[in-house]
């Protein structure tokens, strides 16, 4: 469920320089800005939430799978760097790239790489993806229509939250840790439950014969 390959020991959280962490082609924008960056839950929950797009969809969501439309100029050279040393087929490759990585990320912010103006964390056809996979697994389930738009409503809200391109505590967005994405989860669990026993219920009366007076 998850890459622990980017796990380390941090005293008291304190600012690391980080190079190239983690898998830049599933990791949060964060995990690549420069800078100093302290390690932050919600690239964990991010990165989760991108797993759960991806087991219903069979995709990525599109600005994980390639951010250049939010992405500046420098941004995309730094993001082309970052996928050459993800692909490199050599260490030696790898080094090279990494270290040209580092070099482009020199002396620049986030506003230098990275533009969110007018955008939204998922576009048009992530929802109509998620929809239809959603429905496709309420079908299999047996579950009423109703609930399989419920459902689809419900989690395009939680994604929508849980796969900001950027995390920022005021106001909070993405989901601060696993608990808290999960009582997410859990709620929806309860909402589609109580729509399907409603729904049955409804049925059953709407079959019924009506009593002769």
């Amino acid at each position: 469920l998850a890459d622990f390959g980017g796990a380390m020991a941090i005293d008291s959280l304190k600012p690391v320089e980080l190079a190239l962490f983690g898998t830049p082609m599933w990791a949060p924008l964060d995990q690549i800005l420069p800078g100093h960056a302290i390690p932050d839950t919600t690239w964990d929950t991010y990165a989760l939430c991108v797993m759960l797009y991806a087991a219903i969809t069979g995709a990525r969501p599109a600005y994980q799978a390639d951010p250049q439309e939010i992405l500046t100029a420098r941004g995309k050279d730094l993001w082309q760097a970052a996928r050459n040393a993800v692909s490199a087929e050599t260490a030696k490759e790898r080094r090279q790239w990494h270290r040209t990585f580092v070099e482009k990320r020199k002396g620049t912010s986030t506003a230098d790489l990275v533009d969110l103006t007018g955008r939204a964390a998922l576009l048009d056809t992530d929802r109509e993806a998620l929809y239809s996979g959603v429905q496709t697994l309420a079908d299999l389930a047996g579950l009423h229509d109703v609930v399989g738009r419920q459902i689809a409503r419900s989690l395009y809200q939680m994604l929508v939250r849980g796969l900001s391109p950027l995390s920022h505590p005021s106001p909070p967005n993405r989901f601060r840790n696993a608990l808290e994405l999960a009582d997410g989860l859990e709620d929806l669990r309860e909402q589609a439950a109580y729509i399907e026993s409603t729904q049955e219920v409804l049925h059953r009366l709407s079959t019924e014969e009506t009593p002769r007076q």
